[in-house]
């Protein structure tokens, strides 16, 4: 019944579409009754159309897609097809343009994506194809977090990203990773209380208040140096990974529960301006609807990214624990990103899927060891044990066990 009743409407509004599109603006010299007349109309059909579009987009977030996330029916998600006649309007109306004129050739504008793409993803290709693939090294580690993650443009900054987890790090016994991280004051001992924190969240045991506690967490931004952003990257990478698998344990119902709960918390200060506002209720209620909305645009996007971030972890381990910038989020709150990471990071994740690229477990045992050794050297034994107990419980939780070169039993 919803299905036809849903498809009729369709049909309906495709009419009325094609009428608006054939409604003329008004001229310069309109006399003023019927420009009146027409604004009036304008605004009582901005009116339904409002109300029509608050109602498609809260049916949007209690109907899931394939993946059991809420549809993202946001202005500009989708677009309609142009009608016949706007086509032939925009093509009279045109102006003449020189062929090659957008580009300063005669090139296909693909061609331009396409080099741009490869420029990309090449260099990442040419390391997962190279068997003699070098780690980095210990001063590259820690001129990363010394400048709280890679230099460069945002698409610099996720190739060499993606390459580190790949290429992973050399293993320094851990007395000469002590001796190197405290002499360039990388020793801080301030940040138990994020840890416990983090620890405290895997204590919770009602599941929807547990991936709630880690959603807030990650999205509280309280480091203040770059060492301390570099040892909240981590915790929070962690906390990510968990959420993710969480998230999708959960029911519509529970994620719609979920995201406006996480909604007040992040637009607190919005939501208590809008409650200040002396406005109807009613009026009140879609600036909170607009909030919501707001944040689950945010939030499809920071899922989509954490689980090609998990994708990565289940491929590569503990390197993916190391990074600061996958998981960045922008000022307005969406997964930072350059044009065509999304289209590299498909690629590369096919790539890694093949068969000619292969993760042994002796690597994976010698990164464990670098990510531990440094976080030991760098935030202390309360973040070095709960880095380990998660790596215990994921990747390496049915592992060979490896013998350790040092004779430290990590």
């Amino acid at each position: 019944m919803s299905n036809l009743a849903l498809k009729s409407a369709n049909e309906l509004f495709t009419q009325v579409y094609a009428k608006i599109g054939n409604i003329a603006p008004l001229a310069a010299n309109t006399e003023p009754d019927v420009r009146q007349t027409f604004s009036a109309g304008l605004q009582a059909l901005h009116h339904k159309a409002e109300s029509l579009l608050q109602w498609i987009i809260a049916m949007g977030q209690v109907t899931v897609d394939d993946q059991g996330d809420p549809l993202n029916l946001e202005i500009g998600t989708y677009t309609w097809d142009p009608l016949p006649e706007d086509v032939a309007a925009l093509v009279s109306h045109a102006d003449p343009v020189d062929e090659g004129d957008e580009y300063g050739t005669d090139e296909d504008p693909n061609d331009v994506v396409d080099e741009q793409l490869t420029a990309q993803k090449a260099p990442i290709l040419e390391v997962i194809h190279d068997p003699g693939r070098l780690p980095f090294r210990l001063q590259d580690f820690r001129s990363m977090v010394a400048a709280a993650g890679y230099k460069g443009k945002v698409e610099d900054q996720e190739r060499q990203a993606i390459i580190r987890m790949i290429c992973g790090y050399k293993l320094y016994p851990t007395h000469t990773m002590e001796k190197e991280l405290a002499e360039h004051q990388f020793v801080t001992k301030s940040i138990p209380k994020w840890t416990s924190s983090a620890t405290n969240i895997d204590n919770i045991q009602v599941l929807e208040d547990r991936a709630l506690a880690r959603e807030i967490y990650i999205l509280k931004d309280t480091q203040n140096n770059n060492v301390h952003i570099w040892i909240k990257c981590v915790l929070r990478n962690i906390q990510a990974l968990q959420l993710v698998q969480e998230w999708d344990t959960l029911s519509p119902e529970l994620q719609l529960q979920f995201r406006h709960a996480v909604a007040e918390t992040y637009f607190s200060d919005e939501f208590a301006r809008i409650s200040k506002y002396k406005i109807t209720e009613r009026r009140k209620k879609i600036k909170r609807a607009a909030l919501y909305r707001k944040f689950n645009t945010h939030h499809n996007k920071i899922i989509s990214r954490r689980r090609k971030f998990a994708t990565l972890f289940t491929m590569l381990g503990p390197t993916v624990l190391l990074d600061p910038a996958l998981l960045h989020l922008t000022q307005r709150g969406y997964p930072r990103s350059s044009k065509y990471f999304d289209r590299v990071l498909a690629i590369v994740i096919r790539e890694l899927e093949n068969d000619a690229f292969q993760v042994d477990i002796p690597w994976l045992w010698e990164q464990r060891r670098f990510l531990l050794r440094a976080v030991d050297a760098i935030a202390g034994s309360s973040t070095f044990e709960h880095v380990r107990a998660f790596l215990d419980n994921t990747c390496f939780a049915d592992m060979d066990y490896v013998t350790d070169s040092d004779g430290v039993d990590i």
